[in-house]
């Protein structure tokens, strides 16, 4: 019998989450008596992926998930945009309230259109 049968049969349930942290260890590294002794002294009949996980901590000295690769970013650099000069904005198709509030901003200069 499977698993799930086997904890059936005792009338203890088991998530799915925790079917697959616990079939590959079953009946290799623990037997069913160890896990529902487990389950019991936690008070619980279903056992669930937190369950799962407490029972291989205790089982397995290494560790149940590798820790996420941390890849640090790299350093994004933004192209050098030059200001615009005069004549580039002259050329430009905005209107001229665009136009004058941007050289004012250029400048420094206060904007006098409020």
């Amino acid at each position: 019998m499977g698993l799930i049968e086997d904890l059936m049969a005792n009338r203890y349930l088991i998530t799915p989450s925790a079917y697959y942290l616990l079939v590959d260890s079953y009946k290799k590294d623990f037997t069913l008596a160890e896990l529902i002794k487990f389950a019991r002294a936690r008070g619980t009949f279903v056992i669930d992926s937190a369950i799962a996980k407490e029972f291989l901590s205790g089982k397995a000295p290494a560790p149940l998930e590798p820790p996420p690769a941390r890849v640090p970013p790299s350093p994004r650099r933004l192209p050098k945009k030059s200001p615009p000069n005069l004549e580039n904005l002259m050329n430009c198709r905005k209107s001229p309230l665009i136009l004058s509030r941007i050289l004012l901003t250029r400048l420094s200069l206060p904007n006098p259109v409020g």
